[in-house]
């Protein structure tokens, strides 16, 4: 697959990502969409220039930083992350009143899955042997709607 395959495809599921959100009541700012030619917007924090999100998804007062990956399921099960987004999505948990969310679009399986960074943190995890990727199963994964109803009721209170 070709870098513009990629990146197509990656725009393909932040669209699908991004209708769920607007389908669920969410306004969404793709600041950091996979577009050809390009630079992400950065995230300028009080501790320095950071790599953002894909997007960021707005309700009210509340906020979601939302990353989004297309990927087919690895053969031993789950999905891989590059640490180095890893880190960097860690901090935006960890510095932000909002949440942070992976949000993998399943090629395989045909649909979205997401999860909160705090709750892969959690999570038991595996680093590769080159140290440049971390896996996650697909049981840390719920249907990206399932997160949006919680979120949605969690709203409503």
């Amino acid at each position: 697959m070709t870098f513009a395959d990629s990146l197509a495809q990656g725009a393909k599921a932040e669209k699908r990502a991004i209708a769920a959100f607007n389908r669920a009541g969410w306004c969404c700012i793709a600041h950091g969409a996979a577009r050809m030619g390009q630079v992400q917007m950065p995230l300028i924090s009080p501790s320095g220039q950071k790599l953002s999100t894909d997007f960021v998804c707005f309700r009210g007062a509340d906020y979601i930083f939302a990353e989004i990956k297309s990927k087919c399921p690895l053969d031993r099960g789950g999905f891989g992350l590059d640490l180095a987004q890893w880190r960097t999505l860690l901090e935006h948990e960890n510095s932000l009143t909002g949440r942070t969310l992976v949000i993998i679009e399943n090629r395989a399986a045909d649909k979205l899955v997401a999860a909160r960074v705090t709750d892969l943190q959690a999570a038991p995890s595996e680093l590769s042997r080159s140290g440049f990727y971390i896996f996650f199963s697909e049981d840390c994964f719920r249907p990206l709607a399932e997160f949006l109803e919680g979120e949605n009721a969690r709203n409503e209170h």
